[in-house]
């Protein structure tokens, strides 16, 4: 009897974590803007990795890792183009809203952030810098209810402490996610 009670507590517990537990992983693009200067950056190329892990049904945990990239010209007399580098790595935490197939989120997160420098023409033009900051997450999935799979757009604003002083940047992506 007692073996019994525990083989019935061991499918009570199997079939309810699913309901609790599920995560998803994905791909993304968009691009990344500077907030604060306009000069130099007018937007660069942005792909990226997401993972999403929802323990609670209160909220969701995303993690993220995001490379940016964009090709420009030095200078007007120099005709030489280079490129700027940016990776970001990200955790978020997110509150999803239920409505029908639409599922609107909004959060924080705090995240790494490297400039790489400027590639030029093969060679490496210093500048590297690394820091760490906070950002603000919002976004909608498009997740029907059958569907392994779900589609995403999103809004990230971050301020970010460089080694050389603060920055400040956003981000448009959207972007798919396989849910297992």
């Amino acid at each position: 009897m007692k073996n019994i009670k525990k083989l019935f507590l061991l499918i009570i517990i199997i079939s309810v974590i699913p309901a609790l537990v599920s995560a998803g992983m994905g791909a993304r693009f968009g691009f990344s803007k500077d907030a604060k200067d306009d000069s130099y950056d007018k937007g660069m190329t942005l792909i990226g990795v997401d993972y999403r892990f929802t323990a609670l049904p209160v909220v969701d945990f995303i993690g993220t890792v995001e490379y940016s990239w964009k090709k420009y010209e030095l200078s007007d007399n120099i005709p030489l183009e280079g490129t700027r580098h940016f990776l970001t790595i990200n955790g978020s935490i997110v509150k999803p809203f239920d409505i029908s197939l639409l599922k609107p989120y909004a959060g924080f997160g705090y995240g790494f952030h490297a400039f790489g420098g400027t590639t030029i023409e093969d060679l490496t033009n210093g500048g590297a810098m690394t820091g760490t900051g906070f950002h603000f997450i919002g976004g909608v999935r498009v997740a029907p209810p059958a569907s392994p799979i779900s589609v995403y757009g999103e809004y990230r604003h971050y301020w970010t402490n460089f080694d050389s002083g603060d920055g400040r940047y956003f981000t448009l992506s959207a972007g798919a996610m396989l849910g297992f």
